[in-house]
């Protein structure tokens, strides 16, 4: 019996402990918030840079179906496609960004056969962008042109 009561007033020495716990408590409930709202913030980010990049191959598979009208037509063809893309504006998608389109031929080959009326031709599509740092999407294809 005289332990219980030994404790009672031993309780009287433990009244900041709640306190304490309660402290160590909201530390631990902030470093979680704190990595949430990290692990949130990272998400939107990554997210927004997806859709520009997605942008990006959209606008790279579009100047590239500009590039294949000049398919068994002549060089001169594809060379008056190739800069009525490089004539155009850059383009401004909506909450994404400006977006600039190029177009060039790569390597310009001779037919392997003295015969032949058509060679292939390495074309090039490249989009550019800010996300923030510049970015850059490539997209290589081949043309089949007339002599």
């Amino acid at each position: 019996m005289w332990k219980v009561v030994l404790n009672f007033k031993n309780n009287d020495n433990r009244r900041g402990f709640m306190l304490v716990d309660g402290m160590v408590a909201v530390l631990i409930v902030a470093i979680g918030l704190v990595a949430l709202a990290f692990m949130y913030t990272q998400g939107i980010k990554t997210r927004v840079a997806a859709e520009r990049r997605q942008a990006a191959v959209q606008m790279a598979g579009q100047g590239m179906e500009k590039l294949k009208k000049a398919d068994s037509k002549t060089l001169a063809d594809l060379q008056d496609i190739v800069d009525d893309i490089n004539d155009d504006d850059p383009i401004v998608v909506d909450g994404l960004g400006n977006y600039t389109v190029r177009s060039e031929i790569v390597q310009e080959t001779e037919p392997t056969d003295a015969n032949a009326t058509q060679k292939l031709e390495t074309v090039r599509v490249i989009v550019e962008w800010n996300d923030p740092q510049a970015s850059t999407m490539v997209l290589d294809g081949y043309i089949l042109v007339g002599k």
